[in-house]
């Protein structure tokens, strides 16, 4: 049996506490209810699983500010019903996030980022469960955005398969959907 010091392992209990998910003296649930890759025993909020995340490109991660991301939570596979999507671990190992698509054509470029929601019932052919990004442009009009294809594996750039996917802006706000709270 590995010994561990004292300094690595305040709390005794034989484990370094960098390696407990809630760090020392907090006994980890060993689950994810909403699954946002923090343990239940340690999450502050607990909310509903979350499928999706949107935002504004960041330079920082070698994206587009001028563009509006939108990525599946990878931990959800069973909930969206995707797996096998690749996920680009190069900035950081514990992403979770792949890729589903972003904003491409010039009528989408400048917008900003507002909310995301997910459709709650069908409404024409946007089908219930999907991912609707909600943006507004410089005059604060909101607009809403449909991924192309949200239901397909996000695929490695570069791959054979591989093309850019976009998000689509709609002629109208789909029903029960807008940029206020």
């Amino acid at each position: 049996m590995a010994m561990v010091s004292k300094s690595q392992d305040i709390d005794e209990n034989g484990t370094p506490d960098k390696l407990q998910p809630c760090g020392a003296f907090t006994q980890a649930a060993n689950k994810d209810e909403d699954l946002d890759g923090i343990d239940d025993a340690c999450d502050p909020e607990i909310t509903d699983p979350i499928l999706y995340t949107a935002r504004n490109g960041k330079s920082s991660l070698g994206e587009d500010e001028n563009r509006i991301y939108l990525f599946r939570n990878t931990r959800a596979a069973n909930l969206t019903g995707v797996t096998n999507d690749y996920v680009d671990k190069s900035k950081n190992q514990n992403n979770a996030d792949a890729l589903v698509g972003h904003t491409l054509s010039e009528e989408t470029r400048g917008l900003a980022f507002n909310k995301l929601v997910v459709m709650k019932e069908d409404d024409g052919d946007i089908k219930k469960g999907t991912p609707i990004v909600l943006a507004k442009d410089i005059n604060e009009k909101c607009y809403a955005l449909k991924p192309e294809d949200y239901l397909s594996p996000a695929l490695k750039p570069g791959s054979k398969e591989y093309k850019l996917r976009g998000l689509i802006k709609l002629n109208t706000l789909p029903k029960g959907v807008g940029c206020e709270e």
